[in-house]
């Protein structure tokens, strides 16, 4: 039987301060039962170091990260001009009602998160 625990931590999403994971880090996600990485500008040092940092955390804990995911809109802002694309929030996506739009921007940036992660 699945613990109340366990289903709140599948809903977690958590970020992390910077591009080091930390002890504190990973007792966090245990502590949690987070299942979720969001990855700011701050968590990309280098392109070698994150994939390493994401690999650590999943070794720790024993089991991968059920979700990546990459702020956009307000919080893309401090992101401008450090090689991730600006796009408008998903509110003028969603007024635009063109479906390719949504599209096209979900496929840009799983191709920037694969380059930024080095899984390219």
């Amino acid at each position: 039987m699945t613990e109340i625990a366990d289903l709140v931590g599948e809903r977690l999403t958590i970020g992390l301060p910077g591009p080091a994971l930390s002890d504190a880090d990973i007792r966090l996600f245990r502590d949690t039962r987070a299942a979720g990485l969001i990855l700011y500008r701050r968590n990309f040092e280098t392109r070698k170091r994150s994939p390493t940092m994401l690999d650590r955390l999943d070794d720790a804990l024993g089991r991968a990260c059920a979700r990546i995911d990459r702020p956009r809109g307000r919080a893309d802002r401090h992101d401008r001009g450090r090689g991730t694309t600006i796009f408008p929030d998903n509110l003028a996506v969603g007024t635009a009602g063109e479906e390719a739009f949504a599209a096209r921007r979900g496929l840009i940036e799983a191709r920037e998160m694969r380059r930024l992660l080095g899984w390219t």
